[in-house]
């Protein structure tokens, strides 16, 4: 009997499954907890940083468990200036005893961004996994009232 999954077996690269823009967001025990999510303007106030969380889940394919792989996020202006510090990190995600042939594995990754300040403008937060299809969220930064 097929579980469907054997179409996975073929998969080579990973996949950048969510990204999302939070006021909190933290990843604890395989899981995404996130507060204020899926926001798109950013409130400028004199005097007062600009601090945020970004939320991602990754899919690995099966051929690519157990190996480490790495990713950036980068904060860019609507020129394509990067206006923060690159954000990298890696994962490794294993293979568990009741896995199946096939299964893809989800991890969920968390960040916190801050900056001492940001102009009014568009801006893009923009997720990089090796092989993966770049995604990315826009963000308007507006002047206070």
């Amino acid at each position: 009997m097929s579980t469907g999954l054997e179409a996975n077996l073929g998969v080579e690269q990973l996949e950048i499954d969510a990204l999302m823009l939070a006021d909190w967001a933290e990843t604890i025990n395989g899981k995404l907890y996130v507060q204020g999510g899926g926001w798109d303007r950013w409130l400028l106030a004199p005097n007062r940083p600009v601090e945020f969380a970004i939320a991602a889940s990754i899919l690995t394919p099966w051929n690519l468990a157990n190996q480490e792989q790495e990713f950036s996020i980068a904060i860019e202006s609507e020129d394509g200036a990067t206006v923060a510090p690159l954000l990298t990190g890696s994962f490794t995600v294993g293979r568990p005893p009741t896995a199946r042939p096939g299964q893809l594995f989800r991890s969920p990754i968390t960040a916190r961004v801050a900056m001492p300040k940001l102009t009014a403008g568009v801006y893009r937060v923009v997720m990089n996994a090796r092989g993966a299809a770049p995604k990315s969220v826009a963000f308007y930064a507006v002047d206070s009232p």
